[in-house]
């Protein structure tokens, strides 16, 4: 049986920044490995989403079985503390952290 992940990304998986063609490798890599991988967008809005799109994150995350592994975008990640811990103990849930938002050429530190 191969082994399953569910790969949460906000926005379009085709978006031309180096954030997505990350996951686009890291989705391509993982399936030539020979992963089941479930590919699911949680919508946009991330780094800073309002509360439907906080919604739609919970939502899915509800939607997937208990004992699955979640990799989620780090855009997305970074800001779902409250969800990561409703769901920590039911899924095997990983941070995929290729750019830290804080070294993002034109933001603010802070």
């Amino acid at each position: 049986m191969r082994q399953r992940l569910w790969f949460l990304i906000p926005g379009d998986l085709d978006t031309p920044t180096g954030g997505f063609r990350y996951d686009r490798r890291m989705l391509e890599g993982l399936r030539a490995l020979g992963w089941a991988v479930e590919l699911i967008s949680i919508g946009d809005g991330f780094p800073y989403p309002d509360r439907p799109a906080l919604a739609r994150a919970a939502a899915t995350l509800g939607k997937v079985p208990d004992g699955e592994t979640v990799l989620v975008d780090g855009l997305a990640f970074g800001v779902m503390a409250e969800l990561a811990a409703t769901h920590r103990a039911r899924l095997r849930l990983i941070a995929l952290v290729h750019h830290p938002l804080a070294d993002e050429t034109g933001l603010d530190p802070a």
